[in-house]
């Protein structure tokens, strides 16, 4: 039970909260992996207070992962009012991105300011186009030579400590003592 003034007690009846968490990040491609947590939300009796706090809590879709209230991040952005732009041209074009691609020796945020894209849609060209992605992460990148999440002791934007593994970075406060 969260000992948090029962603001947050209902987690406890969160039908993933004696699930493994992984479960509910899928990476980018794991399409089976995402319907499997969605599946596990759509029977949940608190999904809509799940998806509310996921809504709330992320302040953007950077900031936002995994399956909360059987909604992906770019659902939950969606729901948060924002839109997504048109694909970019070197996502459309596959020579365009080849030719970005020469430039990734710079880093990847570098290489998409000198072309004046964000890097998440180089990134997305490359993963679009099976590019290889550069030996030991992304240069300049938060994640850099830990392509499977940030830094260990980086400090997390998310408070730990909620009884409900999905729900877990998304607990907004927790008890004290």
């Amino acid at each position: 039970m969260i000992e948090n003034d029962g603001r947050q007690a209902w987690l406890d009846q969160a039908a993933c909260r004696d699930l493994d968490p992984e479960r509910f990040f899928p990476e980018s491609g794991e399409q089976t992996k995402a319907a499997e947590a969605k599946a596990i939300c759509a029977s949940c009796q608190v999904r809509d207070r799940c998806l509310d706090l996921a809504v709330k809590a992320a302040s953007g879709l950077d900031r936002d992962h995994g399956v909360f209230g059987g909604a992906l991040p770019a659902e939950r952005s969606r729901l948060r009012g924002n839109s997504f732009p048109e694909p970019s041209a070197y996502r459309e074009r596959r020579e365009l991105a080849e030719a970005a691609h020469q430039l990734v020796e710079v880093g990847l945020r570098q290489a998409a300011r000198q072309l004046g894209i964000h890097r998440d849609a180089l990134k997305a060209a490359f993963t679009h186009w099976e590019l290889p992605m550069p030996s030991g992460g992304w240069a300049g990148s938060p994640t850099a030579s830990w392509p499977t999440g940030p830094r260990p002791n980086a400090p997390s934007p998310w408070p730990s400590g909620c009884a409900a593994p999905a729900a877990r970075p998304l607990a907004i406060g927790r008890a004290s003592g």
